[in-house]
């Protein structure tokens, strides 16, 4: 990826008097990028650093492989030079490199026809073979579908192509492996990528698959700020801000285009935990226990726009300033505030994933996130339960209005579809507690009987539960500890000041 970047800077280096070569070497361990190669001295004190490499580790370079690419802004009688005196051969950048393609021009579906032409060869190498359904099902899942992984970790695939491979993949399901022998495709290949719970086969949809690998490259950017490639891509496009905040910039790479298109499934799972609170922003970032985010206020003097979490924590203590938190905030965002935990155990601030419990990205949740939610949706993060209902039902007036219009050529007022969206909201309220109260009278209550078991031998067995007290403003925790004979070892109560959920807070005292 840091070599397909360096390749498409050096394309678009056009002026200017410092020309730049690029120098792939191949042996194990050792790639360098000479910069500032003006003239034939420069070239010798590299080639001189590459002979003392050689005598140092006993490795020797295959001058046959090894290439060397430059800038445009060089002269040719210079590039030249440099050439014979390395001993290596010029290239254009227009190959390949590891498998991948240097450049990604204008047609992009040409530019990786190849694939599709991998897995159509890997389909008509098993078509005269009499393959069951359920050697179809592995032979997709554990060949076909594997095929563009590599190249899908790099470059995101065009939308069309990705619609290509599905259909061929979709043909091959259905059909009989045949050119001339189609057969019926019975459901779409979007069903076939359900669950098989809910009915699918659980078949990869390459497009979402595809997003959540580029996920991953995000997420590096986003975490791992020490990395070669990060230190790259923040020096060429997001130098004054972070990868969260960043923009496409000017005339960016392939790579750079295809890991910001992936930003929403970063942007929608990252959440601060909070340590010290130095790094984290209050404002426009995810930090509360409920995933909020708090837009900066409009009008916000400059000082507190700049605001971090340890500005409104008392001084070194780990406890919410929450007089100043009130008068900085509203009261619904000051409770959302003061009921996020602070962690004694947690001494630094970091970044953790919120669809994985260990906090660690996978490709496998992201993938789940992008087939649920397809789009972008991180404007309904910042909505309650409460305005999310109403933006559903301001949705459906306003199809209602459409219709109207169409099929009647009924005009109508703003006001009518907002009057319209709160009744509509009301009368489902109403409804659904109507519906709770009858199955309350109706349905006997079943409670599921817990049985406690025994630890090994040799083993304890803490049991942890949690209870809240609205009017205490806290969570109440019980512990106990028993051996492997059932007998009683320890108990401790314990209370915290935020009110938790019942999974945080029985996590929080585990």
């Amino acid at each position: 990826m840091a070599a397909i970047e360096i390749i498409h800077h050096m394309k678009t280096k056009t002026r200017g008097k410092q020309g730049e070569v690029a120098l792939k070497l191949d042996i194990k361990g050792l790639s360098s990028l000479i910069r500032k190669a003006e003239d034939e001295n420069e070239a010798l004190v590299m080639k001189n650093i590459l002979s003392t490499y050689e005598f140092a580790s006993g490795q020797s370079i295959n001058l046959q492989k090894s290439e060397v690419y430059f800038s445009k802004n060089v002269s040719a009688p210079i590039k030249n030079s440099i050439a014979s005196l390395l001993g290596v051969q010029q290239v254009m950048g227009t190959g390949k490199y590891l498998g991948l393609p240097s450049m990604v021009g204008r047609s992009r579906k040409a530019t990786f026809k190849f694939i599709k032409d991998r897995i159509w060869k890997k389909i008509n190498s098993w078509s005269s073979r009499c393959l069951s359904q359920a050697g179809r099902e592995v032979m997709i899942k554990s060949v076909l579908q594997s095929i563009p992984s590599y190249i899908m970790s790099i470059f995101l695939l065009p939308h069309s192509l990705s619609e290509d491979i599905e259909k061929m993949l979709n043909s091959f399901w259905w059909g009989h492996n045949q050119e001339h022998s189609k057969g019926i495709h019975w459901l779409s290949w979007e069903r076939l990528t359900m669950h098989k719970n809910a009915g699918g086969l659980g078949f990869k949809s390459i497009t979402a698959f595809n997003y959540a690998m580029f996920g991953k490259q995000a997420w590096n950017l986003l975490t791992n700020p020490g990395s070669l490639i990060t230190i790259i891509f923040k020096a060429k496009y997001y130098s004054q801000s972070d990868f969260l905040n960043s923009s496409i910039g000017h005339n960016p790479s392939y790579v750079w285009r295809s890991i910001w298109s992936a930003k929403f499934i970063v942007r929608n799972g990252y959440q601060w935990v909070i340590g010290s609170g130095h790094d984290i922003p209050i404002w426009n970032y995810r930090w509360t226990s409920d995933g909020s985010i708090f837009p900066t206020p409009p009008n916000l003097h400059e000082d507190l726009a700049n605001m971090t979490i340890s500005d409104i924590l008392i001084g070194n203590e780990k406890r919410w300033n929450a007089a100043l938190i009130q008068d900085l905030v509203d009261d619904n965002t000051a409770t959302k505030i003061l009921k996020t935990p602070l962690l004694e155990s947690v001494q630094n601030d970091r970044i953790i994933w919120r669809y994985e419990k260990n906090g660690i990205y996978s490709v496998k949740s992201a993938y789940r996130y992008c087939i649920v939610d397809a789009i972008d949706t991180s404007h309904l993060q910042v909505l309650g339960t409460v305005e999310r209902s109403l933006f559903a039902a301001l949705l459906w007036s306003i199809w209602q209005q459409r219709n109207n219009k169409v099929w009647q050529n009924r005009n109508e007022t703003i006001h009518v579809v907002c009057d319209r969206a709160r009744n509509l909201l009301m009368e489902w309220n109403v409804a659904q507690e109507q519906q709770h109260q009858q199955q309350r009278r109706t349905v006997p209550q079943q409670h599921a009987v817990s049985v406690w078991s025994k630890p090994p031998l040799g083993r304890y067995k803490c049991n942890v539960d949690a209870s809240f007290s609205i009017r205490r403003n806290r969570t109440e925790i019980g512990i106990c500890i028993r051996d492997d004979q059932g007998s009683f070892v320890l108990a401790k109560t314990e209370w915290l000041s935020p009110i938790l959920d019942v999974d945080t807070g029985e996590a929080v005292v585990s």
